[in-house]
Parts: C-alpha cells; sequence; structure tokens
C-alpha cells in the first residue's frame, strides 16, 4: 500500500506542477524534496536556450538535478538521481524539467485545415537501486508532454521497485502511461528509446500556441542502498512533420532553426555536472 501512495502522490505531483503559460521561450525547473513541507526550486528562463544543474547534499539525502532546453534545435534534456540516508515515510528526492514553448504558423496551399504530427523522440535511462536497508520503495520516472493549442499529450514511463525486511528486491513493475511508442527495455537493461506522437489539425495562416516538455522524477521511502537514476539527458528531441507544399514559422524566428555558436551555451551545464560529479565522490566517500 505504501510503494502505491508513492507512484500515485509522484504522479499527481508530476501532473500538477507545470510552468505558466508563456511564449517563445524555455526554461528550466530542478526541484529537491525533503520530507513533506521541505521544498527547494530551482527556476531559470531564456529567450532561446538554457540549461542547469543543482544538487542538495546533506545528513539525510543526496540528490542532483540537471534539465535544459534549447529552441533552435529542439532539444530538451532532464536528469535527477536521488539517495536516502535517513529512513521516513515519504522522501521524493529530485525532479528535473526542460520546457520549451511558442507560437508558431503553418503557411501553405488552401485554407482548410490539415494534419499535422508533432513527436518528441526520447532516449534514455531508469534505473531503481538493486537493494535497499529494508521495507523501502523507490521509483524512477520520465513523462514527456507535447501541447498543442492547450491540448497537451503526455506520457509516462515508471518504475516501480519495492525491498523486503532484508533489503532485497520484492516488487518490480514498469508502468507506460498515455502515447508512448516504444517498448519495454531488453531484459538485463535500463534503456528506453520512445517517440511521442500526436497529430492535430492545424489551420494554415493561424498562430498556434506549442509546448513541449521532458521530465526526470525519482523519490523513495525508506533508506536505500544506492542513487535512484532518471537520466534521460542524452537527448528528448522535437520534431513537426509537415504535409507537402507547406512551411512552418515561429514568433521567436529560431524555433527548430538550427544551432548556435558553441563554446558558452554549454557551459553553465558543464560546470554542473562537474560539481555533481564532486559531490558523489564526497558522498561515496563519507559511507566508506
Amino acid at each position: 500500500m505504501q510503494s502505491t501512495t508513492l507512484v500515485r502522490s509522484a504522479l499527481a505531483c508530476a501532473l500538477a506542477c507545470s510552468f505558466p503559460a508563456a511564449h517563445a521561450d524555455v526554461s528550466t525547473k530542478i526541484e529537491f524534496f525533503e520530507d513533506i513541507g521541505s521544498i527547494v526550486t530551482y527556476d531559470q528562463q531564456a529567450a532561446r536556450v538554457v540549461s542547469d544543474a543543482q544538487s542538495i547534499d546533506n545528513s539525510s539525502v543526496f540528490a542532483t538535478g540537471e534539465a535544459s532546453a534549447d529552441l533552435g534545435t529542439g532539444e530538451l534534456k532532464a536528469r535527477a538521481t536521488g539517495y536516502r540516508r535517513l529512513d521516513s515515510e515519504l522522501s521524493l528526492a529530485a525532479r528535473a524539467t526542460g520546457k520549451a514553448m511558442d507560437v508558431l504558423t503553418i503557411d501553405g496551399p488552401g485554407t482548410d485545415a490539415i494534419p499535422v504530427t508533432f513527436e518528441m523522440a526520447v532516449t534514455g535511462d531508469l534505473i531503481p537501486p538493486d537493494s535497499a536497508a529494508g521495507a523501502a520503495n523507490a521509483f524512477a520516472l520520465v513523462r514527456a508532454v507535447v501541447d498543442v493549442n492547450g491540448s497537451p499529450e503526455s506520457a509516462t514511463v515508471q518504475w516501480l521497485r519495492g525491498y523486503d525486511a532484508a533489503g532485497a528486491v520484492s516488487r518490480d513493475v514498469i508502468t507506460g502511461l498515455g502515447d508512448w511508442t516504444g517498448a519495454a527495455p531488453a531484459a538485463g537493461t535500463n534503456h528506453f528509446d520512445l517517440l511521442l506522437s500526436y497529430t492535430a489539425d492545424i489551420v494554415p495562416g493561424t498562430p498556434f500556441d506549442f509546448s513541449s516538455e521532458l521530465q526526470a522524477y525519482v523519490g523513495s521511502t525508506g533508506t536505500l542502498g544506492s542513487e535512484i537514476v532518471s537520466d534521460f539527458g542524452h537527448t528528448g528531441l522535437i520534431t513537426i512533420v509537415l504535409p507537402q507544399n507547406y512551411t512552418l514559422s515561429s514568433q521567436s524566428g529560431v524555433f527548430l532553426a538550427g544551432p548556435i555558436p558553441e563554446p558558452e551555451t554549454w557551459a553553465l551545464f558543464g560546470t554542473g555536472v562537474g560539481m555533481i560529479a564532486l559531490g558523489l565522490r564526497r558522498r561515496g566517500g563519507s559511507r566508506g
């Protein structure tokens, strides 16, 4: 029952916690939870590309979150890990979200609505711990959203693992919710290659709101033996499939327009990754 409550709470929060409406921007949101009522949140917003990496490290929990979004390439990335040092009734460790939104217009012959397909290809790993201190539960989750004119299509894949009093795995469930095109990972692996595809009728020449979101989320009850990992920091890639002879334009003027010059673009993201690696080494030392 405790594990079911944990999962329901996670999904309810994932569905409820979203960014306010905006146009032509990207944003990241990294959140850490240490028991109910103690929440640390980091938000960033930019016009073209934004990235962030944060960690929390104290006597009860170590957790990390990384997220990025690029309006020009349509890339969203999110990664979250968590490790619970002390037992508690409910301890949601970390959630990282990247989001991109713009106002788009499709032009071409005719004035009747045409079918347009909006896709997000996602690749990454969900890795729950192999053991726990006893009677614990853990989940790793990825959620993708494509929203056209306020009509979102979402998909969630969650790996839930429960542990008995001796700390061995007693429950192991992978659940997919929503419009996923893909399959569970091959036996012995943690890797997912998935596609969220949504077709909407669009009137040529009429602007419409578009947004997409990729979220990595981990949580636990009890004391775990190692990190929970939701690693979709590889890439969630947005594409829009148009009928022949139609073109796409955006309010931003950069949506899916291609890459921008480096190296400064990912400097903050790289710094954050280094900070997280240092924190992991410190944590490993403290456990010895």
